[in-house]
Parts: structure tokens; C-alpha cells; sequence
């Protein structure tokens, strides 16, 4: 059993194998999101506890994805690649035990500095929190300070894991995040209420850094005491971290401004938002993250080695996919956005009115879906030729869009528009969109040979299949609800699970009809559908 478990952690994985684990692991931690929100939603519902919550979850977030995430994802797997292929292991190691000291001592200041002025920042952060929610709020964020520290360790030892082409302990390591904040909600709010859930991230940080440090351990990465801050190789991560940090801090800006706005709003809108964008990253995670992450040291290697010609390809099919499953994704997020919230909240304290507020929200988050899925992808291409810069200002134009879009849908500019909490949907989907086309635009001028007219030529083909789709999905909605009982939870189930089967099957052949690549690409990796229509490459791969 060891043995096993030794040879899943340590063995090199191809880029259809990680997108296989990644995407597995993906989808397990996104069912386990779902479970977590669903306990979240019955037990405080969509109200001033889970407010405080998500809003005192923010300020960690934003520190860990800003000085952790964003320094690591774009800096460290370039340099530390490098180090290995030129057979110099123990210096890259060096390297790493080195970033590790740095990110613990940075964040152990930080975390002080914010754990003294909580108060402060936090006002500025939701200016509509009365006193007793804004109180709430800096206890949550005080306890959840813990969590970014296990984080940054574990990311480093993630960032090894994917130079060394080893995605299967990084691909579960999200899963026990999940599970340790699942336990907090089920075992700690009893006696600690709210308390729990944030607890609870301290424990699922806390199994996420363990795992990735056992996996690195078998691979050979030995920790040691050192902080050479001269070493060339840190110094580059650190030149190259600087301005992803900036376009880390542009993204999360997105999310502040959300809470921030919201705030202002009628109470459970912080909720009401972060469910909505939980249930809209799901595809997200599942297939542009995962995909994205697979292919980036691929990217990182032949950018490295200039080949140009195979980077555009690995880029150009990666993104096809991409586009090839968010698209109809998106469809049916919008067309099932109320069964899908009723299903996955619909409980305990969790009331009509929560309901009707999330899955309004969710449809508006639903048209960028697609949009955010290719946006890691494009983020990695750029950080692979170890460019930097032009995504965070790129990431600022979307920005400042974001925030005029929102205060004008929500009637805080006003010129006779107010779309309430759903406008702040309709904003950060609108700037996700612009974001990704000038991401592709600007990609396009560095490389000159990106292939744009077999993209939209592709997306051309995804858009008929998704339309046929469209009335397929809702005719199945109306025609399975007269055989069941749609105010109960099995009957939402069947209306739904009818509505996407029907939905699968029809853009499926449709897709096959007008001879799409990518459905070929994804088909041939399913053990009877792919076996039967395209056998040469199914037996191909299996036997590889």
C-alpha cells in the first residue's frame, strides 16, 4: 500500500495525466465546496453571520493570493525549472528553502500588523456592517490569520511538485482543505457557532501544507534554515513576483470591491454574492485551473527553449478545450441557475428570499464563465516568457471597469439605473469578459503567430452546438415536471439531472456532426464513448 501510495506522489506526470488528476481532484473539492456550502447555508443562512464571515475571509485571501500565490504561480516554477533542467538540483532546493523563510517571515509581520488594526481596516473594507457585524468580522479575520502561513509553506512545496511534473498530491491537497473546513462546520459551530467555520480553515490549511510537504520529502527536498537573499535564483523570483503581486492584488481588488458595494446593500448580499461565485467557479476549477496549471510548465519549457511554434500549439489546443466545455457549461448554468441553487442551499436556515437573491446573482456570474476559464490559461502564457507586467495592467483596466459598471448597475451613479445585488454580477462579468479579450489581444502582438481564426472558428462551431442546446435543455425542464414533484429536493434533482443529461447529449452531437477537434480531444479519454468512436487513439493512449 505504501509503495502505491509512494509511486501515485512521485511519479513524473504527462500533461493528459495531471489535466486527468487535476481535473478529478478539481471536481471532488468543488462537491465538496458545494457540501460545505449547503452546511453553511442551513445552519446560518444567507444572513449576518455568513456576511461576517465571507468578509473577514477576504482580507486572508487577499494577502495569501497577493504575497503567496502570486509570487510562487508565476515566478518560482520558471527559475526552479530552469535550475533542474540544467541538472542542478541541490542549488534549486537551495532556491526553495530560502523562498520558504521568506514567505514565513513576511507573513508573521504582516499577520501581526493586521492582527492589531483589524478594526481599522476592516471599517474601510465593509462600511455598511453595523457595530456588533463589524465586531464579528474582526474576530473571524484574527483567527483566520493562521491560515495563510500553512498556505505559503505549502505552496512552495506545490510550486516544486508541478516543476517536477508531479500533480497528484497538489491536485488532493485543495480536497483536504475542503474537508478540514467541513469538519469545522460540522463539529465546532455546535459549541463555537461562527467561530467553527473559521477554525475549521485553520485545520484545512493545515492539512494542505502536510501533504505537499510529505510529497516534496519523498522527492528529496530537505528542509533547511537558510535565507540566501543574494542568491541569483531568489533574487529573479523576487523580480519576477513584484509585479504578479500587483496583478494578484488587481484580481482580488475584484472581489473587494464586491464586498465592499455589498456591504451597502440589503443584508445577506455578501453571502448571496460569495455562493453565486462558488457555484460559478466550479467549471472554472474544474477545467480552466486545472487545465491551465497542467500545461504551464510545457509553456514555461518551450518559451525557455524558443520554440515558438510548439508553444502556440500547446496554448492554442489547451485553450480550445477550454472554450469547448465552459461554453454549453455556461448555458446550463444560466438556464438551471435556480434548481441549482435550490438543490445546493435550499436547506435549514436558508429561505425562499435567500434563494431567489443567489440565483439571481448566479445567472449574471454564469456569462463569464467561460471568460474565466481561459484566463489562468493566458495568465501562464504571458508568465511563461516571464512577463509579468502585462497582465496586472491589463488586470487594473478591468478593474476600474468592475468598479464603474457596479456603482452604476447598483444606483450609486445615478442615471436611472439599479439592478441591486444582481448588478454587482453583471459588473464583474462584464470586466472578466473585456479582461480576457485584451489578455488574447495583447498575446497576439508578443507572439504574432497566435492562430486566431482556428480559435474563433472553433468557438463559431461550440456556439451552434450550445444554441441547439438551449431549447433541448428547457423543453426537458417542462416536459419531465409534470411527472414529478418540483417543491421537493429528489424532484428538483430529476427535473435537473434530465435537463443536463439532455443538454450533454445534444451538444455532444452536435459537436461531433460539424467535426469538432476538441470533442475528439476530451471523447477519446472516456473509457466507452471514446473506445468506440475513436479506438486507434483510445488504445493509443492506454497502452502509453
Amino acid at each position: 500500500m505504501f509503495d502505491f501510495i509512494r509511486r501515485k506522489f512521485t511519479t513524473r506526470n504527462s500533461v493528459a495525466m495531471a489535466s486527468v488528476y487535476l481535473a478529478f481532484f478539481a471536481l471532488l473539492s468543488r462537491i465538496l465546496g458545494i457540501f460545505r456550502d449547503r452546511i453553511f447555508a442551513a445552519k446560518f443562512g444567507a444572513g449576518n453571520e455568513l456576511d461576517a464571515y465571507f468578509a473577514a475571509f477576504r482580507i486572508p485571501d487577499f494577502l495569501f493570493n497577493l504575497l503567496i500565490v502570486g509570487a510562487l504561480s508565476a515566478a518560482f516554477i520558471p527559475v526552479f525549472t530552469r535550475y533542474l533542467t540544467r541538472n542542478r538540483e541541490d542549488e534549486a532546493f537551495k532556491i526553495s528553502n530560502s523562498v520558504t523563510n521568506l514567505v514565513v517571515i513576511l507573513w508573521v509581520a504582516i499577520a501581526l500588523i493586521i492582527f492589531i488594526f483589524a478594526r481599522p481596516i476592516l471599517g474601510l473594507l465593509v462600511p455598511g456592517f453595523d457595530t456588533e457585524k463589524l465586531s464579528l468580522t474582526v474576530s473571524l479575520t484574527r483567527i483566520m490569520l493562521l491560515s495563510p502561513l500553512f498556505f505559503g509553506i505549502s505552496a512552495v512545496a506545490g510550486s516544486m511538485l508541478n516543476s517536477f511534473r508531479r500533480f497528484f498530491s497538489f491536485a488532493l491537497a485543495p480536497v483536504l482543505y475542503n474537508l478540514g473546513i467541513i469538519l469545522g462546520a460540522i463539529f465546532l459551530t455546535g459549541r463555537f457557532g461562527v467561530y467553527g467555520l473559521a477554525m475549521g480553515v485553520v485545520i484545512g490549511a493545515f492539512l494542505h501544507m502536510l501533504l505537499q510537504q510529505i510529497n516534496v520529502y519523498l522527492l528529496g527536498y530537505r528542509y533547511r534554515g537558510v535565507l540566501d537573499l543574494k542568491h541569483p535564483g531568489v533574487r529573479r523570483i523576487i523580480k519576477l513576483a513584484l509585479p504578479r503581486i500587483l496583478g494578484m492584488a488587481v484580481d482580488q481588488v475584484n472581489l473587494f470591491v464586491q464586498t465592499l458595494i455589498g456591504s451597502l446593500l440589503i443584508v445577506g448580499t455578501v453571502a448571496a454574492f460569495n455562493f453565486a461565485n462558488n457555484l460559478a467557479s466550479l467549471p472554472v476549477g474544474l477545467f480552466g485551473v486545472a487545465l491551465a496549471t497542467a500545461v504551464f510548465p510545457t509553456l514555461a519549457e518551450k518559451a525557455g527553449l524558443r520554440e515558438d511554434s510548439a508553444f502556440v500549439f500547446e496554448f492554442s489546443r489547451v485553450a480550445r478545450v477550454i472554450l469547448f466545455l465552459t461554453i454549453p457549461t455556461s448555458a446550463l448554468i444560466i438556464l438551471l441557475r435556480a434548481q441549482i441553487v435550490r438543490l445546493v442551499l435550499g436547506t435549514g436556515h436558508f429561505s425562499w428570499h435567500d434563494t431567489r437573491l443567489t440565483f439571481g446573482i448566479l445567472g449574471f456570474l454564469a456569462i463569464s464563465v467561460f471568460a474565466f476559464a481561459l484566463i489562468p490559461l493566458l495568465a501562464r502564457a504571458f508568465y511563461a516568457f516571464e512577463d509579468t507586467r502585462t497582465p496586472v495592467y491589463i488586470g487594473i483596466t478591468s478593474v476600474v471597469i468592475d468598479i464603474i459598471l457596479a456603482l452604476t448597475f447598483v444606483g450609486k451613479i445615478n442615471i436611472g439605473i439599479d439592478l441591486g445585488p444582481q448588478g454587482l454580477a453583471l459588473a464583474y462579468s462584464i470586466s472578466i469578459i473585456i479582461q480576457m479579450i485584451l489578455l488574447f489581444i495583447f498575446l497576439q502582438r508578443k507572439l504574432k503567430i497566435i492562430d486566431f481564426k482556428l480559435i474563433l472558428f472553433s468557438v463559431f462551431k461550440f456556439g451552434i452546438a450550445s444554441l441547439v442546446m438551449i431549447p433541448a435543455v428547457q423543453w426537458s425542464k417542462f416536459a419531465i415536471s409534470p411527472f414529478i414533484r418540483t417543491d421537493t429536493g429528489v424532484g428538483i434533482l430529476i427535473q435537473a439531472t434530465t435537463a443536463v443529461l439532455t443538454g450533454i447529449i445534444v451538444y455532444s452531437v452536435v459537436a461531433f456532426i460539424l467535426r469538432c477537434e476538441e470533442f475528439r480531444l476530451v471523447v477519446r479519454y472516456l473509457p466507452f464513448v471514446g473506445k468506440r468512436l475513436y479506438p486507434l487513439e483510445y488504445e493509443r493512449r492506454n497502452s502509453s
